[in-house]
């Protein structure tokens, strides 16, 4: 019987698909099960023995200053792998309250100060390492540059996601407009479409009257997504969840940083390009140079 390990992370979409290499890696040898956020965690799921939303009636009462979980609700688990900073001490004393029987190991969401030039996936690779867990760098770089599908190089759309979970991440909206006019010269053949989901219906209708609708496409699901993205080309993004799946799956992805940390957060996968969008920098004409790196030779 397989050792059973627990990963606990509590973030966005993003925060999430970064640890998607290391659980693939971890899965050969462990039953791999994973506590997040929903929506988040649907995007494991095809991956993973088992997902958990922590907002479920099950899981929640590990924030409460008694614990109010029934040890018979929920599985036991050999090894727990925490990733987690707010209420961080309440949620180690009440795991080990939980799970007496468990190995449990409570790391920082991101790394300390002084590790803050470590990649993301690096990081939560050291810290299943220190926690005991038998998984190889060497490894989880196999699985990166293999990517979660087979790439169609003849696939016909080229994806614009607008949108992120922050609006300072984001380019204006005009810009958009622009760089697709700018890539439709590029490829005449592809049709060019704009993608938004639910991080954007604060501009919903701003975008429903700038964009026009044969060219948006709204998504709102994982299984839509994933569709798209299967029929994807080229992607462009910005610093967001999106991006990262994009990223992984294969696809030639450009993410676009303004403010976050490329070191920590850059999108990896077989073909992605980043571009750090300083004020000096022009995307007009930085995003099309980067783009066409991507198809020479």
């Amino acid at each position: 019987m397989r050792e059973k390990v627990l990963i606990v992370r509590l973030g966005a979409l993003g925060d999430t698909l970064v640890c998607l290499p290391c659980i693939m890696a971890l899965k050969e040898r462990y039953e791999v099960h994973f506590l997040g956020r929903s929506p988040a965690i649907l995007y494991l799921k095809p991956y993973i023995s088992n997902t958990y939303d922590v907002e479920s009636q099950e899981w929640n009462g590990l924030f409460c200053e008694i614990p109010k979980i029934q040890r018979d609700q929920i599985d036991h688990f050999d090894t727990i792998v925490a990733f987690i900073s707010t209420y961080r001490d309440l949620f180690e004393k009440n795991l080990a309250k939980v799970f007496r029987n468990s190995k449990i190991h409570i790391f920082p969401s991101l790394p300390a100060s002084d590790q803050r030039q470590i990649h993301i996936i690096k990081y939560i690779l050291a810290s299943l390492q220190e926690s005991g867990l038998d998984i190889k760098p060497d490894h989880v770089r196999s699985i990166i540059r293999k990517g979660l599908f087979k790439y169609n190089g003849d696939a016909p759309i080229v994806l614009y996601h607008l949108g992120s979970g922050s609006p300072k991440k984001n380019l204006d909206l005009y810009i958009w407009l622009k760089i697709k006019q700018l890539l439709g010269t590029m490829f005449p053949d592809k049709k060019h479409l704009f993608v938004i989901g639910p991080d954007e219906t604060e501009t919903k209708e701003k975008i429903r009257l700038m964009f026009p609708s044969e060219e948006l496409f709204y998504s709102h699901s994982l299984e839509q997504l994933t569709d798209l993205l299967q029929k994807t080309y080229l992607y462009l993004g910005h610093d967001s969840g999106p991006t990262h799946y994009s990223a992984l799956l294969g696809i030639p992805t450009l993410a676009l940083f303004k403010w976050s940390s490329v070191k920590i957060w850059r999108p990896v996968g077989r073909a992605v390009k980043v571009l750090k969008l300083l004020p000096r920098i022009d995307p007009l004409k930085a995003i099309p140079k980067t783009v066409s790196k991507f198809f020479q030779g």
